[in-house]
């Protein structure tokens, strides 16, 4: 049995472009967001170590999701809201009216 920690993977999806960032290492990855890089990055994950994390994105997000299924890597999509105060709120809409 192997003794290894999970780690945590955390995409960035974009339209153009994945950007990753791994537990223990400093630089972040950026890959195409195209098919053949999301297999490149799904290759280098170790399913019984990783788990990706990403947020949902418009739909951008279907492609990395169906080959980390495929491949077995857990992962979780997170729907993320902000949740504006009053006052932020009559900001955005006072920029918006000017």
């Amino acid at each position: 049995m192997d003794d290894k920690s999970d780690r945590l993977i955390g995409v960035d999806i974009g339209k153009r472009f994945l950007d990753v960032a791994r537990e223990g290492v400093r630089a972040i990855r950026r890959h195409s967001h195209d098919a053949v890089e999301i297999a490149r990055l799904v290759d280098e994950l170790e399913p019984e170590h990783d788990i990706v994390i990403f947020e949902r994105s418009g739909g951008y997000e279907r492609r990395l999701e169906g080959q980390l299924a495929a491949a077995r890597i857990r992962c979780a999509a997170a729907a993320i809201a902000v949740a504006l105060t009053d006052e932020h709120a009559a900001a955005r809409s006072s920029a918006i009216d000017a």
